[in-house]
């Protein structure tokens, strides 16, 4: 395998698991090509672990700054990697996080010739100019080819696409990161959360991650509200984000709802999060109708065989409809979410005619060592071998 150096700016939990995974993967298969990692980072722990495995690590050092980075700094970072992989001679750029690139690949498009860039697709473009970008990336061949993860977005993208080869988008399942059972023995941190979560009744219902806007914890609380004479509880484990601690107790206590309510708002270590999915019994996706990629909390909950509750839109409905893991409603609407969380009540306390099961068939396929594996398959298949299909 050629040389190859995969690019990202953010290293945060999920991030740095993801791309750490295929960099060591495409390493320990690869031992004699070089692999690099240029990127930002203030954690010596996450450069050192990947030195020891034999990873270069470019770690710049940017201005600081607050919020999103701007279009701007984005294309002057891609500027100067850029640079770096043709002084390096690196043929080979992976970018790990493309959506957050595509603007700027627009404005560097000359810098590209002669390269081979593929991208990692998190996020379908919502906005119809960064759409339309995306697309001219594609038809003119600046972009190689894409990993994207489901196969909703993988047809979507080669409806488009001018010259239509089964290489070009490939479809990498986003495996689970924390599929680990973990026991409250283990440590103090588990035996202090089982204490807290004790008194509250089931199921319990998790919604995790960060509080972002678009994730609607707001709009999952607004339905629990409406099933307020029954029993069960709403975990919320992530960070706060769009929306804090006050926010949630607030609309808690006015919906009248507080005792049905954990909170659990701070950076979640994986040992909580493997422990949260795990003792839950169904995770809900409460997303609004913009979020458009896959979802890890879905993926983490699929993979020990949890009830899914999540919206009927994009990839994460495809995938909950299509693999049989639970139950889907109608994106920003509260009611409908009510009854599906009515409907999961019932099927999770023997109720319903349904079986509380889901199907292993997506679990089976979101173990790291299949990702790594694909991963491998998607960079092996060079310009030589086109049509070459990558499952």
């Amino acid at each position: 395998m050629d040389d190859i150096l995969f690019f990202d700016l953010s290293n945060d939990g999920h991030h740095y698991n993801y791309n750490s995974s295929i960099m060591k993967h495409v390493k320990t298969e690869g031992e004699s090509n070089r692999v690099c990692y240029y990127t930002e980072t203030n954690n010596p722990h996450i450069v050192h672990e990947l030195q020891e495995a034999g990873i270069i690590v470019n770690n710049i050092t940017l201005p600081p700054r607050q919020g999103i980075m701007s279009i701007r700094a984005r294309t002057i970072v891609l500027f100067h990697m850029l640079n770096y992989a043709r002084k390096n001679r690196y043929r080979k750029i992976h970018l790990l996080f493309m959506d957050n690139c595509i603007i700027s690949l627009i404005l560097l498009f000359p810098l590209l010739l002669r390269l081979e860039i593929t991208g990692t697709l998190h996020w379908y473009p919502t906005r119809k100019w960064k759409e339309k970008a995306f697309y001219w990336l594609l038809n003119t061949g600046m972009i190689d080819r894409i990993v994207v993860h489901g196969q909703l977005t993988q047809e979507k993208v080669r409806r488009r696409l001018a010259h239509v080869s089964s290489r070009r988008v490939v479809t990498i399942h986003f495996p689970s990161f924390h599929h680990r059972d973990v026991q409250d023995s283990e440590m103090e941190e588990i035996k202090r959360l089982k204490q807290k979560l004790a008194p509250y009744k089931r199921p319990y219902f998790l919604c995790f991650g960060g509080l972002r806007y678009d994730k609607g914890i707001d709009l999952l609380l607004e339905a629990a509200a409406q099933l307020s004479d029954e029993e069960f509880t709403v975990l919320v484990a992530g960070s706060e984000d769009y929306f804090n601690i006050e926010d949630i107790e607030r609309i808690a206590h006015g919906s009248g709802i507080a005792n049905k309510v954990f909170l659990d708002l701070k950076y979640i270590s994986p040992e909580a999060a493997s422990y949260y999915f795990q003792t839950c019994d169904s995770v809900v996706l409460p997303y609004r109708s913009m979020y458009s990629a896959q979802s890890g909390p879905l993926i983490e909950g699929a993979a020990r065989n949890k009830l899914i509750v999540g919206p009927s839109h994009g990839e994460v409905g495809f995938t909950i409809q299509n693999y049989r893991l639970g139950l889907t409603f109608e994106s920003d609407r509260t009611d409908d979410l009510a009854r599906k969380l009515q409907a999961a009540l019932d099927r999770l306390n023997g109720n319903h005619e349904q079986p509380n099961e889901v199907s292993n068939e997506y679990s089976s396929m979101l173990t790291q060592e299949k990702f790594g594996a694909q991963y491998q398959r998607f960079f092996a298949n060079d310009k030589h071998d086109r049509e070459e299909e990558v499952a």
